[in-house]
C-alpha cells in the first residue's frame, strides 16, 4: 500500500533532504528521481500489457 503524505510531511521531507544533500545537489536529485519514477511507470505498463490487464 502506498502511504499518502500530507503537506506538513512533504515539507518536512523536503527540508530534511535539503539539509542532508544541500541546495547544490537538489536539481540533480530531482532529475534522478524523475527518471526513476518514469522508468518504474514504464516497467509497470509493460508488465500490465504482458499479463493482459
Amino acid at each position: 500500500m502506498i502511504p499518502s503524505f500530507g503537506f506538513g510531511e512533504l515539507v518536512f521531507i523536503f527540508l530534511a533532504v535539503l539539509v542532508v544533500f544541500g541546495s547544490r545537489r537538489m536539481p540533480e536529485l530531482a532529475r534522478m528521481l524523475g527518471k526513476a519514477v518514469r522508468e518504474l511507470r514504464k516497467v509497470a505498463e509493460d508488465f500490465r500489457n504482458n499479463i493482459g490487464i
